[in-house]
């Protein structure tokens, strides 16, 4: 073979070996995404269905000729809308309410009122007309139907300087200035805010009473201003008691602000302005209107979700985790001490309060995750558990001593509360707050844990001796800490604390356990899953379901930062709630990342990204959890047998082979009774055929594409073996060709001289043998080998609270209204 042959050769052979190379790759891709989305789709329905059917019997969303609207749960929220009569206007309101499922015909609502659903709570005999319970927060969304709403021909010539006032400052003006008109002495501040994208302006306006003549904050009013498509809207929040109780419910309302999408309002809605006549909306001092509660949906016996789950992780995230997330109850009994500053000393003895969180079983041998604020009750939380006569009492005779208010005052209070005057009611129970936490102290601590493994919901128990505790079941089992660092003194994210906030619980037996993750790999976008157990949804302790399971919501990561203790936080636009708190966040692969706990209006004005978070989750890095584990010598294992018969019956089960999946599950149930998921799977694995042919629509597009997938993967084998057999027969033909040469070449190192006719002798030069030229090759040019590039990791700026924006003073009041900015009208 010449020069030239064996040249092309060579190129055949570079040329087949990258084809083979690329088709290897191409190979190993296509395998890999066969395998991840290999999940049969019958399987991935059915078990959709399990996780998901009572999604949308749940969900209510409303829509507003006036350009708003607004999704949320109905089995947490009742719903109200008001639409404007013809002769509503600021003197006089008239109105046609809406409620509930009224609420799903679009109208013209320039009032949509949420409020939490009535719980089902008993007091005792013994529990005073009034106690520390939660007066609950509500929600309102407001605006205008005038038409020319930010006509600035009418106002004075300070107010038209655009440059000076936008229309978003002339709605908050006009709100304080309206505000302090009604109270001269308004307590308030604002500040600007990003929510969702869209700007608002944030007003704070601190509510109490005056009690002989010491004003006392019992709660607060909450409102964002916004300017959509030409429209204004307010947004508020009203809680006539703000404590440890109702702060989640508040901060649940709070982020309903982001659920708020805008849309072009209906002109023909739109009213002009005509003197007197003007058709404006009412304030939000309007009265309630008063609407039945209904029950709370049909018990569940799977999931809640909050939103659509991701198809893709139904089964590897949802139905791999749920089994290990689990309900925390934390109960604390003492005998509390109170002195004011005058002296005056109080001691309620037995006093017993706690809370209910969620967590994640981290290990076989029954390790459970939680956030410390879970399994810890503060000082000043301790005042909840104020619930019989006798203490009472020695309360009502300790503010009177302390000075907190005089008796005449407190009699009135007292009369007005029991006649059901909530803003009496929080008066009175706001009068602790004025005893310095260093001034309370405790005596005779106990604590009582229990962990909720199923759906059977905890539930207190009184066991005469006059401590509250948990009723202890097969599912709902005793627990004790093994260690937790929390930072009580303060509530919500506070980003100057070097406390972790993580806890760890222990409880006796063998259990599923869900795998730890590394949250270093965490990237901006990656999509998230949290699982937990929030109160709103079933009324926490005191609900009078059968069941109670865990609720599902998902989401992605929108960024991070550190606290003082450099532990790291991430936050999310998935939705948590209060009881979520310790509860598992979980990334694509199903491995937890981290803890839930935060609401997103904990984060609310903090650092550049100015509310960015808000109605978003934050959650713990699942690295502190680690930390606390190695300092207590507790090494954490999924790797145990029970965990493995869980996936492996969910592995058959997605792959159609059902009767395998059944096996599995009623292997685990018997090792693991009672359990109402893996009940609910062997049930559904029973009465499916494996195989399925079923009629159905979906199960031919299951076959199709499963057959699809199938062709794909053989066409990708038969190229690689094609290529790789070209490859190996070309490289072979060239290294033999290559060999046989170069032998020749050894054997013959010079050209040998013919056989030639005599011929005369002449005088001839001596014999030089021609040199051969050198070989030449061509120049290659070898890529220089680059370190590795990954994604870096996504982190924000440490997340700070910028300082308060105060608004300039209202200008002085006179009778003419039409002088100042436009205001809720």
């Amino acid at each position: 073979m010449n020069q030239k042959s064996m040249k092309k050769l060579k190129i055949a052979a570079i040329v087949l070996g990258v084809v083979f190379l690329i088709s290897v790759i191409v190979g190993l891709i296509v395998v890999n995404n066969n395998r991840s989305s290999g999940v049969s789709k019958i399987a991935k329905k059915k078990i959709q269905k399990i996780f998901a059917e009572e999604d949308a019997k749940s969900l209510q969303k409303v829509v507003s000729k006036y350009g708003y609207s607004i999704r949320y749960d109905k089995s947490i929220f009742t719903g109200e809308g008001h639409v404007l009569n013809k002769d509503s206007n600021e003197k006089q309101y008239s109105a046609t309410t809406y409620a509930d499922d009224e609420l799903k015909e679009s109208r013209a609502y320039a009032i949509l009122r949420l409020h939490f659903r009535k719980g089902s709570e008993k007091s005792n005999e013994e529990e005073e007309k009034f106690s520390f319970r939660k007066i609950m927060p509500d929600f309102s969304i407001i605006t205008s139907r005038k038409k020319a709403y930010f006509d600035r021909s009418t106002m004075p010539e300070e107010y038209k300087d655009t440059k000076k006032y936008s229309d978003l400052d002339l709605m908050l003006q006009g709100d304080i200035n309206k505000q302090k008109k009604d109270n001269p002495n308004l307590k308030y501040h604002t500040s600007d805010a990003t929510i969702s994208g869209r700007k608002f302006k944030k007003m704070v306006v601190d509510y109490g009473s005056t009690i002989d003549g010491k004003w006392q904050k019992t709660g607060e009013k909450i409102t964002y201003l916004t300017i959509q498509n030409g429209r204004p809207y307010w947004m508020t929040i009203f809680a006539l008691s703000k404590n440890s109780y109702t702060q989640p419910y508040i901060d649940q309302m709070e982020a309903l602000v982001a659920k708020v999408t805008f849309q072009n309002p209906d002109s023909s809605y739109l009213v002009r302005a005509d003197g007197n006549s003007e058709a404006q909306v009412a304030s939000a001092t309007i009265a309630k209107t008063e609407t039945k509660a209904e029950n709370f949906s049909e018990d569940k016996d799977t999931t809640n979700t909050l939103d659509e789950l991701d198809e893709d992780s139904v089964i590897k995230v949802v139905a791999r985790n749920q089994i290990a997330t689990v309900r925390v109850g934390t109960y604390r009994c003492a005998d509390m001490i109170y002195t004011a500053q005058n002296g005056a000393s109080m001691q309620l003895n037995g006093l017993c309060t706690g809370g209910i969180g969620s967590g994640s079983i981290v290990s076989d041998d029954g390790y459970i995750a939680t956030n410390g604020h879970v399994t810890e009750v503060s000082n000043q939380s301790m005042i909840m558990g104020l619930n019989t006569q006798e203490n009472m009492n020695k309360y009502i005779k300790f503010v009177i001593d302390a000075g907190y208010v005089t008796r005449e005052t407190l009699r009135d209070l007292a009369n007005k509360a029991n006649g059901g005057d909530q803003s009496a009611q929080a008066a009175i129970l706001g009068l602790i707050n004025q005893v310095p936490a260093d001034n309370i102290r405790s005596q005779n601590d106990r604590y009582d844990y229990v962990i909720q493994t199923s759906s059977e919901p905890i539930a207190r128990e009184d066991d005469g001796s006059g401590n509250l505790k948990w009723k202890k079941t097969k599912t709902n089992i005793p627990a004790k800490k093994i260690d937790a660092e929390v930072d009580l003194k303060g509530r919500g994210m506070d980003l100057n604390s070097d406390k972790s906030d993580v806890a760890i619980l222990k409880v006796e037996g063998r259990f599923p356990a869900v795998e730890l993750g590394d949250s270093s790999k965490i990237s901006r976008g990656d999509r998230v899953t949290a699982i937990g157990y929030p109160a709103i949804v079933d009324d926490g302790v005191n609900t009078k379901k059968s069941k109670t399971v865990p609720t599902v919501t998902q989401g992605d990561v929108s960024g991070s930062g550190s606290d003082a203790g450099g532990h790291k936080l991430f936050s999310m636009s998935a939705q948590i709630a209060a009881g979520n708190s310790g509860g598992p966040a979980f990334d694509e692969d199903g491995k937890q990342i981290g803890l839930n706990t935060y609401g997103g209006s904990s984060c609310a004005d903090r650092g550049e990204r100015n509310n960015s978070c808000f109605g978003e989750g934050i959650f713990r890095d699942i690295a502190d959890l680690k930390t606390m584990a190695k300092k207590n010598n507790v090494t954490l294992s999924a790797n145990g047998e029970l965990t493995k018969l869980w996936k492996d019956g969910l592995e058959s089960f997605s792959q159609g082979k059902y009767s395998q999946a059944k096996a599995k599950f009623e292997q685990l149930d018997k090792k693991y009774p009672d359990n109402y998921l893996v009940a609910k799977m062997i049930e559904v694995s029973s009465n499916t055929p494996d195989d399925s042919t079923e009629s159905e629509a979906s199960s031919v597009e299951a076959g199709t594409s499963e057959s699809e997938n199938n062709t794909t993967v053989i066409i990708v084998v038969v190229v690689i073996l094609s290529t790789g057999t070209l490859f190996l027969t070309v490289s072979i033909i060239a290294i033999a060709v290559s060999v046989s040469n170069r032998r020749k070449m050894n054997a013959y190192p010079y050209p040998v001289a013919g056989q030639f006719p005599q011929q005369p002798r002449y005088p001839q030069q001596p014999y030089r043998q021609p040199i051969p030229p050198q070989q030449q090759y061509p120049q290659q040019n070898y890529y220089q080998q680059q370190p590795g590039q990954y994604p870096p990791t996504y982190a924000q700026p440490p997340m700070q609270q910028p300082p308060a924006n105060y608004s300039p003073a209202a200008p002085a009041q006179n009778d003419n209204e039409s002088k100042n900015p436009p205001t809720q009208s």
